[in-house]
This record gives structure tokens, C-alpha cells and sequence, in this order.
């Protein structure tokens, strides 16, 4: 298991919150995903296999923007 922190732009509420963990959940291989307007950050757990771009554009296709990913 891997484990990320998404560093988001333009989370600004719970239904933000919501669309990006849905569009995170979505991708293969992820198992968790919580993200928080107030930091704009969103933790993602998922197997080994995810790269970190494919949870990028996962946030990315939902709207906002991801201006890093860090291993956590």
C-alpha cells in the first residue's frame, strides 16, 4: 500500500470535497480517498501498482487543480 498527499486548487466546499474523492475513487486500485477544502489537500491510499500522475488527472478531470503530490 502507497500512500499520497495531493496538493489541490479550488476545493471550496464538502460537494468539492466529494467530487474530488469520487473521481479519485474511481481509479483502479485505490482504496481511500479524504479530502479537505480547508487545506486543500486531498490522502489517497491505494495499492502500489497507482502512479501518482493517474491520481493527478483524476483531480485534474474533476476541476481543480493539483499543484504537487508528495508520497506521505
Amino acid at each position: 500500500m502507497k500512500s499520497y498527499i495531493l496538493h489541490t486548487e479550488g476545493l471550496m466546499c464538502h460537494n468539492c470535497e466529494a467530487k474530488a474523492e469520487s473521481a479519485l475513487l474511481a481509479v483502479a486500485g485505490v482504496v481511500d480517498a479524504e479530502a479537505a477544502h480547508e487545506t486543500q489537500t486531498v490522502q489517497v491510499s491505494c495499492e502500489d501498482a497507482v502512479a501518482a500522475d493517474a491520481l493527478a488527472a483524476a483531480v485534474t478531470g474533476a476541476g481543480y487543480g493539483v499543484t504537487s503530490v508528495e508520497e506521505a
